[in-house]
This record gives C-alpha cells, sequence and structure tokens, in this order.
C-alpha cells in the first residue's frame, strides 16, 4: 500500500526512484498512478523468478552474476560459526591497546631512584 497524492484526485502511490535532482545531498520524490504502480510491481515479480531460474541452473557463480537481473547481495551471512557475542560496553576492563595495557609500574626498563645504592660514585 502507498501513500497517496491526495484523496480527491486519481490512486497514485509515491516513489522515491522517481525525482530527479543534480544535488547529491537531496532528490525530491514523485508520484506514480495506480497502473504504473502495479506494471512496475509486475516486472520486478517477473525479474526476480528469472533470477530463481538462473540460480537452478548449472553455470558457475560467474556467469550466474552475469546472467542475473538483479545483483544479490555482496555481503554474505555470517555463520553461526564466526558469530560471536558482542561484550557489554563498560564491562571490558582491558584496554585494546598493549601500550596502555602496561602500567607505569610494570615497565620493562629499569627506572632511576635517587636511593639506589648500586649506583657507581667516584
Amino acid at each position: 500500500m502507498g501513500y497517496s497524492a491526495s484523496p480527491d484526485g486519481p490512486p497514485a502511490h509515491l516513489d522515491p526512484e522517481l525525482g530527479r535532482s543534480n544535488s547529491p545531498a537531496v532528490k525530491p520524490v514523485g508520484y506514480r498512478t495506480e497502473a504504473s504502480h502495479q506494471d512496475r510491481a509486475a516486472e520486478r515479480s517477473s525479474a526476480r523468478e528469472l533470477d530463481d531460474m538462473v540460480e537452478d541452473s548449472a553455470f558457475t557463480r560467474a556467469r550466474k552474476d552475469l546472467e542475473r537481473a538483479f545483483p544479490r547481495a555482496a555481503v554474505a551471512d555470517v555463520s553461526p560459526r564466526k558469530r560471536r557475542q558482542l561484550p557489554i560496553p563498560g564491562s571490558h576492563p582491558r584496554p585494546g591497546n598493549v601500550r596502555h595495557a602496561r602500567s607505569p609500574k610494570t615497565s620493562p626498563r629499569p627506572s632511576f631512584q635517587p636511593s639506589d645504592t648500586r649506583r657507581w660514585t667516584p
């Protein structure tokens, strides 16, 4: 169900792809008539059916991508093996950087202390 342009006018559907603009930030929308909207819906449905037939064929993956009407999703679904729970923000005590993980007390370099007796004196 689309939004009507006017309750008194002929039935129309809002189409965000119909408007034209030279600005990359703003694009006006347009309205399509009911018949035009139904025709586009039928075209999309038949293109999906063709894509299903291409996927069921014995083509290679590259050939299937060439024959498709709609491009397939570029991002694959995450497998259950790779899926993991993210920690709750603020509950993870370890910093991400190794330099921040070391405190000055655990620095590998010895620091000079004035009370150090091992110091050479003339």
